[in-house]
This record gives structure tokens, sequence and C-alpha cells, in this order.
């Protein structure tokens, strides 16, 4: 068994597809960017994925491979930093499982959990340092993986033109590769150890509308037992759209670019990817809901019904939200730039009426909801009910602390965290 520069000695494993040559450290196995289905590119782009193909040799497995294309902009750039490298080629999935736990040594099977990550569908790959399985895999005694799936227009354009003639999709492919991603995890976990009766899909905000998805999916559901859902939006009319919503927009960006809806894809990935994201900052919405792009797409086939709207297959399921989520979006403090990386509240009834105003209007294409000036008053910040959990600062050269523990919380990422005052 070969030692690396970085400790880590090199462990080989056989897979249905080939044999692997992967890294041991910590007690761990790490199988990096093993592909799960064919590259998504030339003609694969705006296609639904292919199982992957068999290769001869030992492949190498010890490196994490290229994160969807895509941008990283906003307050989320802490959370998801910008990758270091991005590539069309990213359909792979991570593997990580304790040391000897596969099948090449034989011994007992262990529960499987499939992370998906979040990030809008815009943004998120399987290399984020905060979805590393190593840890939980070492402490947990399971098997974590890991799929890549594309995000963005090329994840989720939506058009007829797009017709997948072997499947027939038109729209949601970064949704399909997660379904695909989780067919060659039942298929082919019990290599690496893990239980493909025991598998529990977990996803993070975008991630977790995906497992939901795929829970709902006749086709996907039977070949996972567990869900969690870890931080997980409300989607559902009216802020969604459509697969005509989208194509209205595809059409619209292909005329952007000078082209036809077909010949984006013989655009660059990061010409379509940042131009897309450009084009859509000052899209002036003409669909018929009255939204721009949303991802995803309710298509009728891969997404059938929304989240909530179709009974979730009968499986045990834990749902979770951070005490601080909304402040994540409202109050956001940058401790390393010692600024603000949220936008100053409504001060007073007449802003707070400004920006609700403004934000109906972003949502509703012409004839938007007004609101009342009786319901503007109930919800100025001056009628609104004080917060019941005590909060405390973090630790920042702006702020001292007020507890040891809630500066050890929040890890000085934001300026207000909840407490509860018993644990103080």
């Amino acid at each position: 068994m070969n030692t690396h520069a970085d400790g880590a000695r090199t462990r080989v494993q056989d897979t249905p597809s080939g044999r692997l040559a992967g890294r041991r450290a910590g007690g761990v196995d790490r199988f990096l960017n093993i592909p799960y289905a064919e590259p998504p590119i030339g003609a694969g782009r705006f296609r639904s994925p292919r199982p992957e193909r068999p290769w001869a040799g030992v492949r190498e497995a010890g490196l994490a491979g290229a994160a969807p294309p895509q941008t990283v902009a906003g307050i989320v750039n802490w959370i998801y930093p910008a990758p270091e490298r991005t590539d069309e080629d990213c359909l792979g999935i991570n593997v990580w499982t304790p040391e000897g736990a596969g099948a090449n040594g034989g011994g007992r099977r262990r529960p499987v959990l499939l992370w998906l990550y979040g990030g809008a569908f815009v943004t998120g790959s399987n290399g984020l340092p905060l979805g590393d399985g190593a840890r939980l895999a070492a402490e947990g005694d399971i098997v974590v993986v890991a799929p890549n799936y594309r995000l963005g227009m090329l994840g989720f354009a939506a058009h007829p033109a797009l017709r997948d003639p072997l499947t027939g999709a038109q729209a949601n492919w970064g949704l399909q590769d997660q379904a695909r991603a989780l067919e060659w995890v039942h298929a082919n976990i019990e290599a690496f150890g893990g239980d493909p009766d025991r598998i529990t899909v977990m996803g993070q905000s975008a991630g977790a509308v995906s497992a939901c998805l795929l829970a709902q999916h006749p086709d996907t559901a039977p070949r996972f037992a567990r869900l969690v859902l870890a931080s997980v939006p409300h989607i559902a009319p009216p802020d969604v759209a459509t697969a005509e919503d989208l194509a209205v927009y595809v059409e619209d960006l292909a005329a952007h670019f000078g082209t036809t809806v077909p010949g984006l894809r013989h655009l660059s990935a990061r010409d379509l990817t940042q131009g897309e994201a450009a084009f859509f900052a000052g899209y002036e919405v003409r669909t018929r809901t009255g939204h721009g792009r949303r991802w995803p797409a309710l298509d009728g086939s891969v997404v059938a019904a929304w989240p909530g709207a179709r009974a979730l297959a009968d499986k045990p399921m834990l749902i979770g939200n951070t005490r601080t989520e909304s402040s994540f979006t409202l109050d956001l403090y940058d401790p390393l730039q010692d600024g603000q990386l949220t936008p100053p509240l409504p001060d007073g009834k007449a802003a707070l009426h400004a920006a609700v105003d403004r934000l109906l209007r972003q949502r509703f294409a012409g004839g938007a909801p007004r609101i009342s000036p009786a319901a503007s008053a109930s919800a100025s910040p001056s009628a609104a009910p004080s917060c019941a959990i005590p909060r405390c600062s973090c630790s920042t050269s702006r702020f001292p602390t007020s507890t040891p523990s809630c500066a050890a919380r929040c890890g000085s990422r934001s300026k207000t965290c909840s407490a509860i005052s018993a644990s103080l």
C-alpha cells in the first residue's frame, strides 16, 4: 500500500464499474470523484444523465473532482467559497467509508447517508469543506456519499426544443442527476461496505427540496429508507415557475446570446453560466405566472408535484432548521471584513411598506397585490412582538462577547445569535 506526501495510503477497491485507487487516513477510506454518469458535455448538455461506462485498469480516486459550473455571489460567499475548478464534466460521487469496510475485506454492511448539498440550485458542490464526510463516517461508523449535480441554467433549463429523445424529459436535468446518483449508490454501495437497504437521503435547503422530490417520485422512493431535511424551504405557488414559464425565459436568454434554444448547447459553460446570471439580474419578467426563472420546474414527469402537495413515501423522516435561520438573510455580519453583509432593516413604517411593496413587485408581474394600511401598521417594527429568546453578541472587535458559550456557538459568523438562557 503506497504512502502519499500527506501521509495517506493508497486503498484499492473493486467496484462493478472497475477498480478504484482511493486514500486511507484517519481511520477512513476516501474514494472521490467516482463517475456515476457519462460527462454531460457536447450533445450531453441539457440531456438526461446516462450511466457511466466501465473503465479498464485502476482509476485514480484520491482527489476531488471539478465543481459544477456556477456563480458564487452575495451573502453566501463565505459558506460557498468559489470553487478552485469548475467543469461540465462534474458528475462524480464521493464515498467516505470506515477503514476496511469495503467488500474486499468482507465484514458487515453499514448504514449509508447520501448527502445533497444546498445552494438555491445555482451554487454548491460535493467538494465543499462543510460537506466532507470523513468525520461523520469515522464517528458514526457509517458510509457517507455525496454526488455532484448540475446547477443553474445547465441543470434546469426547460424547453420543448431540449427534449431528450431517449427519456422524453425536457427539464430538471440536475434533479435527474440526483436520481441517477441514488440509483448508482443503491447498486454499488455494498462494495464499499454499505447496506443498500439502509440508505438515508439527507439534504440541506435546495438539497432538502430535492430529497422531498426523490421521496415523492415512484421511481426513486423505493431506493432509500429514510429522509432527513435540513433547512427545507417552502416551495409552492405562487413563488414557483412552470415549465412553460421557464421556456419563455430560455427563449429570451437565447435571443440575448444571439442564438436559438438548441444553440445554447454550443456556448461555453463559462459564458452561459456567467452570462445567464447577469441576464437574470436585469430580466424583466414576461411569463404566464409573472415569475422569471425559479428552479426547478413542475414538468409533470421529473417533478409531478411540489413538496407537500403529494404524500411522501412511508419513511421515517427528520426535519430541522437552525435557530438563527432568518438572521442569515437579515442580520449577517462579517468579522473578517468588519462589515455588514446584509442591507439595513427598514427604519419605520414607510420604509417597511416600501420594502414589502418592492418585494411584491419582484414576485408578481403586472397587478402586484397591495398591502393595506392596517396590514402595514401591524407589520411595523414598533408593533412587532419582542422575541422571547434571549440574544447575545458574538465575539468581534465591534461586538463584545456577553457569554463564552454564545461566541462558541455562532463561531463569530453572525452579529447576533439566539441562545436558550438555561444553557448560557
